[in-house]
């Protein structure tokens, strides 16, 4: 019998309970997901980085122009991140 009265307590309170309202744990696993994005982020970035700096140091051994790293995969990738990326704020915010 007092077990049934909790299980009723509990379900009122979170049919009850405000939609937004936030529970005690949701801040911090919300800043450990951001956490965990930020970090990809830059793991990806480092990587990037790291692949184009490889294209480059070839591509200066090999006596190519300077020019010639941006067009490898790399640096098309950062191109793209650095024309696109402002263009499709643009969009999105119009």
């Amino acid at each position: 019998m007092v077990y049934d009265s909790f299980l009723i307590r509990m379900h009122s309170a979170t049919l009850f309970d405000k939609p937004g309202r936030k529970q005690k744990g949701d801040e911090a696993l919300e800043n450990l997901i951001t956490l965990v994005k930020i970090i990809a982020v830059f793991i990806a970035a480092i990587i990037l980085g790291n692949w184009f700096t490889a294209e480059a140091k070839k591509s200066k051994l090999k006596g190519e122009p300077a020019y010639k790293p941006y067009f490898s995969p790399p640096g098309i990738i950062i191109l793209i991140a650095i024309l696109g990326l402002p263009i499709a704020v643009w969009i999105l915010r119009h």
